[in-house]
């Protein structure tokens, strides 16, 4: 080959060589300039980062800040409720020993008093016994005048004749002892004339009784062919039997008639309750209503004691056998004074009232809120705020509270919290918005706002190590490729 030849040759392979590196060159450059462009961006997403870390920094801060503040305000209001629980405690001492101090007061003037009085409270309760006597002898006479069912109540008339001129010769003893102050004479007297009065009245009870004859107007079988009303001779009982009730004694036989007679002594009320007014022994024994028969009492508001509330009134049935009352569902109308039930034999009833013991007042569960806490303030939109308060029952018995959270005056979520008497509880409300602005809430009277920031857009993400591959697979298919095609230029021309 000829040496001319040759550095033709090899001109031309450097010409082609030339080329294609500055090709290549020049795309390396314009890779440069795109990781330079990309460097930039890459120093913007690490500055965005840092701050964004200090911005985490900050609302951390402020949350620690938030609690802190939460805490003191927590040890706070437990300080004031233990205050206020020692004031209370001294006060509802003052209130007890005042209570005592009148008590005795109370006690020592009715003392006196009744030494003053007693000598007129005699005077008068005698001639209240002797009032009540006159009534009842008047009872007896008219009870002579009554139409009878049967020959055998000519003998219990003619007994009744007899006693009754017994008795009211004994009033009148009573009255002269009366008239000279000699009140225990009197008391004596009084007590040897009822006790003829219980004989006229018959056994288990005292007082004139009423009878009410139905025979008839009885059939055979002992159903009533007319309504029947029976009344006490003090107008105080009504027992009213229906058209076609059955009336059977114990044996299954009619019943020729119906007797009422107040007692005298009834047997004892359950403990924390009492006898109002009379107690009235109903006979014949046995006696039985298919369907049952309507007893009404008629009541005196006026002996009601203090201590017996009217709607705790009932009719009570006195069950022999066990020795005890028996209330019976009744209907109490305070409009006219009386009480109703339904019963279905006879024995003694009465109307009992019962005794409400007034228990210490003891406070109902009241609730208080504070302490209101917003942890953050400020978030970007979708991010969560934690809202808190404290709610104290600052009442004596337990109970529940339902509590609300309210965004621009409307309720958007709610929680019901139960507490024991002097107990607290923090309770958190979590939210979040997805629209930009300032938001105002409200938890029991208590309102704060928190702010809601646009979200800015995202950086993008570099890959380094995979640009680096990119060049570097650049350069060597690059470099291969000048190689191979050198290769060949110099193979053509030798």
């Amino acid at each position: 080959m000829k040496l001319g030849t040759f550095f033709k040759a090899v001109w031309a392979m450097s010409g082609k060589f030339l080329k294609t590196w500055g090709i290549l060159l020049v795309a390396i450059f314009a890779l440069g300039a795109s990781l330079y462009a990309l460097n930039l961006d890459y120093a913007h997403f690490k500055e965005s980062m840092k701050l964004q870390e200090q911005r985490y920094e900050e609302l951390n801060k402020q949350y620690e800040e938030s609690l802190e503040l939460a805490r003191t305000a927590l040890e706070l209001t437990n300080k004031h409720y233990q205050e206020l629980s020692k004031q209370y405690e001294e006060s509802l001492e003052l209130a007890n020993t005042a209570l005592e101090l009148t008590n005795k007061h109370y006690q020592e003037l009715s003392k006196q008093y009744e030494e003053l009085t007693k000598p007129h409270t005699q005077h008068e309760e005698v001639y209240d016994k002797l009032v009540r006597l006159d009534m009842k002898i008047i009872r007896a006479n008219e009870l002579l005048y009554m139409p009878q069912a049967a020959d055998d109540d000519i003998e219990y008339i003619e007994d009744l004749k007899y006693s009754l001129s017994i008795v009211e010769s004994l009033r009148d003893k009573a009255e002269e002892a009366w008239l000279k102050n000699d009140y225990n004479e009197a008391d004596k007297i009084f007590e040897e004339a009822y006790g003829i009065l219980n004989d006229i009245a018959g056994p288990g009870g005292g007082g004139i009784p009423s009878v009410t004859n139905i025979d008839d107007i009885m059939t055979p079988q002992g159903r009533l062919t007319e309504k029947v009303t029976a009344e006490s001779n003090d107008g105080k009982v009504e027992l009213f039997l229906a058209k076609n009730t059955i009336v059977l004694d114990e044996k299954g036989q009619p019943v020729r008639r119906i007797i009422m007679r107040a007692m005298e002594e009834p047997p004892e009320p359950p403990s924390a309750s009492k006898i109002i007014g009379f107690a009235y022994d109903f006979t014949p024994d046995g006696i039985t209503f298919d369907p049952p028969a309507q007893l009404t009492f008629t009541y005196d508001p006026a002996l009601i004691p203090d201590v017996v509330s009217k709607y705790s009134l009932v009719i009570a049935l006195f069950d022999a056998e066990a020795g005890e009352w028996v209330n019976l569902v009744s209907t109490v109308d305070p409009a006219t004074s009386t009480i109703t039930a339904q019963i279905k034999n006879f024995t003694a009833f009465t109307v009992l009232g019962f005794i409400w013991p007034v228990p210490p007042y003891i406070q109902p569960a009241e609730f208080t809120i504070s302490g209101l806490t917003i942890t953050p303030t400020v978030v970007d939109t979708g991010e969560s705020v934690n809202i808190s308060v404290l709610i104290t029952n600052i009442g004596e018995l337990a109970g529940t509270y339902q509590i609300a959270l309210k965004s621009d005056n409307v309720a958007v979520a709610t929680k019901d919290v139960s507490l024991d008497g002097g107990a607290s509880h923090i309770v958190t409300f979590t939210t979040s918005r997805d629209v930009a602005g300032t938001y105002t809430i409200d938890i029991g009277g208590l309102s704060g706002t928190f702010t809601v920031r646009a979200t800015p857009p995202p950086t993008p993400h570099l890959n380094w190590w995979l640009i680096g591959y990119l060049i570097a697979a650049a350069m060597i298919i690059g470099t291969i490729a000048t190689w191979i095609y050198t290769r060949r230029r110099v193979l053509r021309i030798e």
